[in-house]
């Protein structure tokens, strides 16, 4: 990505707020739904077929789908987006390339993939429970994925942490790959949250599923020794922005000024967390570690993110060269190597 005036790249961040900010987890308070959306929630609503690849997965949204996320997000022009045969060809490329545990518990579970225009988030990953209690997903995106490189999209993300500050002369960059498509780090993200939802990486994506079989434990493989509760590090972690950290503009934010971001990064580089994003709660620590994973490991592209100040560099936050980082690649991997 060009380097751009931090004016410049701040006005695409707000741009990139209005049009296609969001996230893969519920909000925390969800609106009333109405019943003919609920129906989203509800298993018989669906066909389900295990049978058909993962790629033939692509559909347009059912009608009550579209509703329910409109529903959540309090908009009311959302509307299915019909990838083009290039696109498709994109989405299978992604597909193929996740991990092979992910395929077959993705084969296994999930609905749909939909692809919303106007949808307000970059991707969206519910659940739905069968009679059984048997824990189903569905994965919406935004088709602006589909538009922009990794980096591109990425570097638009981070910015909307970050409250503009006058006479401040920061900028922040993230470079993800050598041109790949966002589709590849959204994809991901969106199906290691459908994932954890069907396996219980975490104790619980959301409290929601808590109380479902086998779920609320205090801890798990991949939380243990690094988050005490769903969305606090354990003591041991020196983190003092966490409670702070936004994204889109959910949750009341930004709520850290533009000027802290060098501080931000410095002191993310001491956690076990590959992205900012990643230090929220341990859902998206897990979504975000295996998105990170995925493209450094398996795709052999680098991340990482230069933050300059008055034009010159000021911190290089490169989470693979991380110690701390890299001692979780073996929990990253084992769903590359087994079946």
């Amino acid at each position: 990505m060009r380097k751009m005036p931090v004016a410049a790249v701040l006005t695409i961040a707000i741009t990139f707020l209005s049009s296609c900010g969001g996230g893969t987890l519920p909000p925390p308070s969800n609106p009333p739904i109405s019943p003919k959306a609920q129906a989203a929630k509800n298993f018989g609503s669906y066909s389900f077929n295990p049978a058909p690849p993962l790629a033939a997965r692509v559909l347009p949204a059912p009608d009550f789908v579209s509703l329910y996320l409109g529903e959540m997000d309090a908009i009311n022009d959302y509307a299915n987006y019909s990838p083009s045969e290039a696109e498709r060809a994109q989405i299978a490329k992604s597909l193929d390339a996740l991990p092979p545990d992910y395929k077959k518990t993705l084969t296994e579970s999930l609905l749909g993939i939909y692809f919303i225009q106007n949808y307000l988030g970059s991707s969206y990953t519910e659940y739905v429970l069968d009679t059984n209690n048997k824990i189903y997903t569905f994965i919406a995106i935004n088709p602006a994925v589909l538009k922009n490189t990794a980096s591109e999209w990425l570097t638009q993300k981070e910015l909307s942490c970050f409250a503009p500050v006058e006479n401040t002369h920061v900028e922040i960059r993230v470079t993800c790959g050598y041109n790949i498509p966002a589709l590849d780090w959204v994809l991901m993200q969106a199906a290691s949250l459908a994932v954890d939802y069907a396996k219980g990486v975490t104790p619980y994506p959301e409290k929601a599923v808590a109380d479902t079989p086998g779920r609320g434990v205090r801890e798990s493989w991949w939380t243990k020794g690094i988050w005490k509760e769903e969305n606090r590090f354990d003591p041991s972690i020196d983190f003092p922005f966490q409670a702070d950290v936004t994204f889109y503009g959910i949750g009341g934010g930004p709520k850290i000024g533009l000027d802290q971001a060098p501080e931000v990064y410095k002191k993310l580089s001491k956690t076990p967390v590959a992205t900012l994003h990643g230090a929220t709660g341990w859902a998206m620590d897990f979504a975000e570690f295996m998105a990170f994973y995925h493209v450094t490991q398996k795709l052999r592209q680098p991340y990482r993110i230069d933050v300059f100040k008055n034009g010159f560099p000021s911190v290089l936050y490169a989470p693979a060269t991380s110690p701390a980082v890299r001692a979780r690649f073996q929990l990253a991997d084992r769903f590359y190597t087994r079946n």
